[in-house]
């Protein structure tokens, strides 16, 4: 009769745990449906590094320094081509009100010096070899640190909730066959493990690291931890008993579906949501816009190419775009200096190797 509840209580408490779980991941960690909405400027007056956090939920050094086109067009600097090297001028002090683009645009030019040729501030890539990654970290971690509120709503104890599941359903299907069999006789030997790989569990769910390294150490710690100790010491129950077995691989799928759960619990808010479905319509629009509607645009804002080119960069789609205006007739930049007149491949180079400098 033991024998019969122990097994029931093996195979019933796992399912029951996984169904809340689920209950919990479709109610706090599903993601809201994101609707494309056709754009042709960015959505809610983002610049390109936000936009690209909105896309990705991280940025890469790439998106940061998108920013100096992005204030180039706004005004704020102009670039000169020095033969291999570039000058940056500052044409005016920044004014606006965003953290990010203040901080690179104050630490751009806090090394500067003044050119009595171009009467302003200058700097040249010379100058920010090797310095300027400092200002990209402190961004990147400003922008990773402030935003994540913003675009991830909070589920931490929605998710801490499915990891205690995890380990009680460990210690059930580990446990409970351990006593059916030997009662309390030494059962220290089994919960030693069980509960050393609970507290691992717990600790690497608090460390900041991605969700899928969390999936894959908690995952590779559980099988190392059965190996090393002879399946948390119940392998002649499991060998002996075919049932108990069998219930035991259940519950470690359970355990399994249950960190897949766990590791979907990271859920956009749905203001986000909304922006997302904008982002993606505002790519969609750079990917496919067909030639009457860029010229209507460029009719309405002579300086739209060179506007949304910073994030054509971060969206990864200036190819595409920049095929677009081959045979369209648009107003060249007066932010930048160019050697060639009316070659627009010319400074799209130019433009890529300033996105791409190394250690800038």
């Amino acid at each position: 009769m033991k024998y019969t509840i122990s097994l029931f209580l093996v195979n019933l408490i796992p399912i029951i745990l996984v169904i809340i779980s689920y209950k919990i991941w479709k109610k706090y960690g599903k993601d809201y449906d994101v609707v494309d909405t056709i754009e042709f400027y960015p959505p809610d007056n983002l610049n390109s590094l936000e936009l690209a956090y909105i896309l990705k939920g991280k940025v890469s050094k790439k998106d940061v320094i998108s920013l100096l086109i992005y204030l180039a067009s706004k005004g704020y600097i102009k670039i000169i081509e020095d033969g291999k090297s570039y000058t940056i001028l500052k044409q005016k002090e920044y004014d606006g009100n965003n953290p990010y683009e203040e901080i690179f645009f104050n630490n751009l030019f806090s090394n500067g010096k003044y050119s009595s040729k171009y009467d302003t501030i200058q700097v040249t890539t010379k100058d920010l070899f090797n310095k300027f990654y400092q200002t990209i970290s402190e961004i990147k971690h400003k922008i990773s640190s402030e935003k994540r509120s913003f675009v991830y709503e909070k589920t931490f104890f929605k998710s801490l909730s499915i990891l205690i599941f995890i380990m009680i359903t460990l210690i059930t299907i580990v446990v409970i066959p351990r006593i059916t069999y030997f009662g309390f006789y030494q059962l220290s030997s089994t919960l030693k493990p069980v509960l050393s790989l609970c507290l691992l569990y717990f600790i690497f769910f608090m460390v900041k690291f991605p969700y899928y390294i969390k999936v894959f150490l908690n995952i590779f710690l559980f099988i190392t931890t059965m190996i090393s100790d002879h399946c948390f010491n119940i392998e002649k129950i499991l060998i002996n008993n075919s049932a108990y077995l069998y219930s035991f691989i259940f519950g470690i799928i359970c355990i399994i579906i249950m960190f897949i759960l766990l590791d979907s619990m990271i859920k956009r808010s749905k203001y986000n949501s909304e922006l997302l479905g904008k982002v993606y319509g505002f790519k969609r629009f750079l990917e496919h816009a067909e030639k009457p509607r860029i010229e209507a645009l460029i009719e309405q804002d002579p300086n739209y190419f060179y506007k949304i080119m910073p994030y054509v960069y971060v969206l990864n789609v200036s190819d595409k775009w920049i095929k677009k205006f081959e045979k369209i007739s648009y107003q060249m930049p007066d932010w930048f200096n160019y050697l060639v007149d009316n070659d627009l491949k010319r400074i799209i180079n130019i433009i890529d190797e300033l996105l791409n400098i190394k250690k800038l």
